[in-house]
């Protein structure tokens, strides 16, 4: 449960701040990924009350799709120019 109250306070957090979010490269991939370990968080505490086995897969589904934007959004990454290898004239 605090897992997901932090999480939330994180998601009110990026909203209010999402302009100086945009500066960063794809940042939708990575908002995308804090959205998904939100829907898992939730799905988490869920499952608990009710429909246990949907919300379990709803969790790891999630946590999936997650890790996939993650790794998107590494990709998309600049990368840095590669240094010369021999002495400077």
């Amino acid at each position: 449960m605090a897992t997901l109250a932090l999480g939330v306070v994180v998601a009110i957090v990026t909203l209010a701040r999402r302009r100086s979010l945009s500066e960063l490269p794809s940042v939708g991939y990575l908002l995308g990924a804090g959205g998904c370990l939100l829907v898992a968080w939730t799905a988490t505490v869920l499952e608990h009350i009710f429909y246990a086995q949907a919300l379990n897969v709803i969790e790891h589904a999630a946590y999936a799709a997650q890790s996939l934007l993650l790794v998107g959004w590494l990709l998309k990454l600049p990368r840095p120019a590669p240094e010369a290898d021999g002495p400077v004239p």
